[in-house]
């Protein structure tokens, strides 16, 4: 899931995750478009630390998230939806 905005003081901003960076694991849960990310979060809980997978340009990393309250997940996920690319992202095809 393409990250395509990070809410100032947000725990994404807090630990480093930019525009241009793409959610490929949450926790256990394999992200391969906003569905499957708003259903890994479902599973979790605010203030619940999880490792979040990310690719940023040619390179994966794993980062520990502490989860914060929803907010707005409908802006979000529609922004998102939009500029989602063609194919899930994978390994092969980042």
């Amino acid at each position: 899931m393409l990250i395509v905005g990070v809410a100032a003081n947000s725990p994404a901003q807090l630990v480093g995750l930019k525009p241009g960076d793409v959610v490929v694991q949450i926790g256990t849960h394999v992200v391969i478009d906003v569905a499957a990310y708003a259903d890994a979060l479902l599973t979790m809980s605010p203030g619940e630390v999880v490792p979040v997978s990310i690719c940023r340009g040619k390179e994966r990393r794993t980062i520990k998230l502490t989860l914060g309250e929803a907010r707005a997940p409908w802006r979000v996920s529609l922004i998102v939806r939009r500029r989602l690319p063609k194919e899930p992202v994978t390994q092969d095809n980042w």
